[in-house]
């Protein structure tokens, strides 16, 4: 199954024992989710917006053994199960993100 990289991250991925299995590195162009903004009245001197989520951008059609790698809020989003996220984060002795524990996907129905 070849995983292709939709962030804008490489993402280092990780066994439950912390070993790592792969790097993704990202490729272009890169997957984004279409914000909708509205502008509402403003709080005293504080501007508002609204912000709606709209439709995902640079996501290819699915494709045979091929998974798209992207960032959780386009999985959410996506719901496809050629769609897969990044799973738990693990973070170095500085709180930096190190990389992920595994892959996080959609069950099928």
């Amino acid at each position: 199954m070849r995983i292709i990289n939709l962030t804008r991250e490489l993402v280092s991925i990780y066994s439950e024992e912390g070993q790592l299995l792969r790097q993704l590195e990202p490729t272009h162009p890169t997957v984004l989710l279409e914000e909708i903004v509205t502008v509402l009245p403003s709080i005293g001197d504080i501007p508002v917006r609204r912000v709606t989520q709209g439709h995902i951008i640079n996501l290819p059609q699915p494709a045979r053994n091929v998974l798209y790698l992207v960032p959780r809020d386009i999985f959410f989003v996506a719901r496809r199960l050629d769609v897969v996220a990044p799973g738990p984060i693990i973070r170095d002795a500085l709180g930096r993100i190190k990389g992920h524990v595994g892959l996080t996907a959609l069950l099928p129905h």
